[in-house]
């Protein structure tokens, strides 16, 4: 029995969104999980609202870090995981409640794949639904997508989504293994980094196009947090991102 992983990371959400997240988690169909609630350095009525909400429910626990970043909060939340797989969920996100029985579903039907990737919810809701193993040529496509920075200029670019570390679930032991970590200090696109090195590494890779993801666009969501800083940060992106290609060989 698939035990999961779901690390959230926080930072100052706001208590609706922080409640609509958890509620999604605890109405999940399968219930063999751990979530595990990675604490940046919120301010002290953030916090206790955050430990009030779970502690009736021993499943969920509280990491609490000094304001180290998203990349470090995440990176300690696997250190702290148990499960077999793992998921990331933003703090002011929210999920399907078969997010996870369609994750152990498709991890049968595939024996034990390194990585799942979902849809979230406005993608495109009427196309059918189904379930593909992802070719090598398919996979080497979109991350030739995901390297081209031309595309990371465009803040609509429907790929952003495809580097995104939420719409994925993760075998942990693929992770810790091939040592696949979040560069830390990196406050624009970290996801890609991360993106780029998880699917280069592994050729067991399958898509859905469930929609199994509420991603908020509102503009205070942890993936979009930095973009008004984007001609900043963007240079310390590119670097970090030639550096991976060197790594990798691509």
């Amino acid at each position: 029995m698939y035990k999961f992983s779901i690390i959230i990371p926080t930072y100052n959400v706001k208590r609706e969104f922080f409640a609509e997240c958890i509620d999604s988690i605890k109405r999940q169909t399968y219930e063999n999980f751990e979530a595990i609630i990675v604490d940046d350095g919120s301010e002290e009525q953030f916090k206790k609202f955050y430990e009030d909400f779970i502690k009736d429910d021993k499943r969920f626990c509280i990491i609490n870090q000094s304001n180290k970043g998203v990349s470090l909060a995440r990176n300690n939340g696997v250190k702290k995981s148990t499960g077999d797989y793992i998921i990331f969920i933003d703090g002011d996100d929210y999920i399907e409640n078969n997010l996870l029985s369609k994750m152990r579903e498709l991890i049968d039907m595939y024996n034990k794949c390194d990585i799942i990737l979902f849809e979230h919810f406005g993608w495109n809701s009427n196309e059918k639904k189904y379930v593909k193993l992802i070719e090598d040529n398919e996979k080497y496509i979109l991350i030739q997508q995901l390297m081209d920075e031309n595309n990371w200029l465009d803040k609509g670019n429907e790929l952003k989504h495809f580097g995104s570390i939420w719409n994925k679930c993760y075998r942990r032991e693929y992770l810790c293994k091939n040592n696949i970590e979040l560069v830390a200090n990196i406050k624009y696109s970290e996801d890609v980094l991360y993106s780029i090195k998880a699917l280069y590494m592994t050729n067991n890779i399958i898509y859905t196009n469930y929609e199994l993801y509420h991603y908020r666009t509102y503009g205070e969501s942890t993936f979009d947090r930095f973009n008004d800083k984007a001609d900043s940060n963007f240079i310390d992106f590119i670097i970090q991102l030639k550096s991976i290609l060197i790594e990798l060989n691509l």
